[in-house]
């Protein structure tokens, strides 16, 4: 065979591997950085929102307080509203009660008490909410209450006595939004109640209660509350005391809970608050758990507090092999150390990986496929020459 034949031969096998081996490059590159990461950065579009009859609605909606912005025209529809409460579609219940929460008329209340026992759900649109989709029509009646303000109380305490516990559930989340001095005893007087999401949402709504100035019936409510049976009871009397009321002692008892959800929120309202006064506490759970959560929530706790006197008992459970930690939380910790130790003017000392080994793994094959494309291409032009 002649040798430029022979030449051509090889340039064009040549040439076949390396636009194989450059779509495998490309499916490489896929796997490791996924669309939806690309996706997420996009902003979501503006859209239109369909508007209840007499009220425009725009779309910027505050999801974490339940208030959305409502233009008030002069020829409102009260009784068209009031009608769409009673709606098959949720969604449409919804949007009546956000308009008649806005309007703030006296003769919506009645209306709106009997929407606190509203179980429905609807769905957001997701290009205007990506991060929640679901959500209940009855979190919005509460709001829309609490929007008509003091006038609405009276009905809503004769609504505690409701023999339906979700109705009961939306009148504390309604009054404890209201800022008036009326509502402390009912709400307190619900923590006495026999369902525990009323008394958890009781205990909740204590911590909001308590934003209008220092109250000591508030405070021993939410200390009875730490010995509930209830876990959820439990979790939300911690959430109260760390971030409304910034108490230290009742959280640094609540880390010999029985149940691990209390004892990790209490640890991440210490370290939320940099309570000095709880690392003792927080070094002997740290020595005798073996929750791998748990030792996270402490790590996390020791990185906002930055005490110094956290590094070697750190560095004992890393050398632990008894615990069985994974890799990944044994970096978690190393770097919390680190962090420690600049914090305190100290050198960083430990050293440690960051992933899992099959990201090195697919980061190295990566690495491997791209010389290797580079080495041909190099070839396959040497050999054209």
């Amino acid at each position: 065979m002649p040798r430029h034949y022979r030449r051509r031969r090889d340039a064009t096998t040549t040439h076949r591997v390396t636009r194989f081996l450059m779509w495998l490059t490309v499916l490489c590159v896929v796997a490791l950085f996924p669309v939806h990461w690309y996706g997420s950065k996009q902003s979501p579009k503006r859209t239109e929102v369909r508007k209840p009859p007499g009220v425009k609605v725009t779309d910027r909606t505050r999801l974490t307080e339940g208030i959305t912005r409502v233009e008030k025209p002069k020829d409102v529809q009260l009784d068209r509203l009031l009608l769409q409460l009673q709606s098959p579609d949720a969604k449409v219940r919804y949007r009546s009660a956000v308009a008649l929460g806005t309007i703030g008329d006296l003769k919506a209340i009645p209306a709106l008490i009997k929407g606190l026992a509203d179980r429905g759900k609807f769905r957001h649109d997701l290009r205007m909410h990506p991060s929640i989709r679901d959500d209940m029509v009855q979190g919005y009646v509460s709001v829309a209450l609490a929007q008509i303000g003091q006038a609405a109380v009276e009905p809503l305490i004769s609504a505690l006595s409701s023999p339906d516990h979700w109705v009961r559930k939306g009148s504390l989340n309604a009054l404890g939004r209201i800022d008036d001095e009326r509502v402390v005893v009912p709400v307190i007087r619900s923590l006495e109640d026999q369902d525990p999401l009323v008394r958890s949402e009781a205990a909740r709504m204590l911590g909001w209660i308590s934003r209008r100035g220092p109250d000591s019936r508030v405070l021993d409510g939410l200390t009875r509350c730490l010995q509930d049976e209830s876990v959820s009871v439990r979790r939300s009397a911690v959430t109260a005391l760390g971030e409304e009321l910034k108490m230290h002692e009742p959280l640094i008892q609540v880390l010999d809970d029985s149940d691990s959800d209390v004892r990790n929120e209490a640890i991440h309202q210490l370290g939320v608050l940099q309570s000095a006064r709880a690392v003792p506490a927080l070094l002997g759970l740290l020595s005798r758990t073996r929750d791998h959560a748990t030792l996270s929530y402490i790590a996390s706790a020791f990185e906002r507090i930055g005490d110094p006197r956290a590094i070697e008992p750190l560095r004992q459970v890393v050398r632990d092999t008894e615990r069985q930690i994974p890799d990944y939380r044994r970096a978690d910790i190393k770097e919390v150390v680190n962090k420690i130790q600049q914090k305190n003017g100290m050198q960083a000392t430990e050293k440690y990986i960051r992933g899992e080994w099959y990201v090195l793994v697919l980061t190295g094959a990566f690495a491997g496929v791209l010389i290797v494309v580079a080495y041909l291409t190099k070839r396959h032009q040497r050999t054209r020459t």
